[in-house]
């Protein structure tokens, strides 16, 4: 699917989607214990990452100014001991799905 359709897909949030938050509804993954994590993450060695950290509704006082919406988006470079994918999405569990979309999009832009 071409990116501008993704996009149109993300921007899309009707009335009655508003309400609705972050939530797959599935235990994709068993809830593993921080040592569990240790050890598992422990045997992969270390990747280098471009990271876009975004944050709703920041306060006005933060160290990096809010844009107009409150929201506060930051890129960088991370390390950090995973695999697997060349691209990975992290979505708190329980944000609303519009306030997800309206980041994601912000996100994309650091691009």
């Amino acid at each position: 699917m071409p990116q501008a359709e993704h996009l149109s897909m993300l921007q899309r949030t009707q009335a009655s989607e508003r309400d609705r938050v972050v939530d797959f509804g599935l235990e994709l993954e068993p809830q593993y214990t921080r040592d569990e994590l240790l050890r598992h993450y422990g045997t992969k060695p270390p990747s280098r990452f471009s990271q876009i950290d975004c944050w709703k509704d920041m306060e006005t006082d933060s160290f990096f100014a809010a844009d107009d919406e409150g929201d506060q988006v930051l890129g960088g470079a991370t390390t950090e001991l995973m695999t697997g994918a060349d691209v990975r999405v992290l979505i708190r569990e329980g944000l609303p799905v519009a306030d997800a979309r309206r980041l994601l999009i912000k996100a994309l832009s650091m691009l």
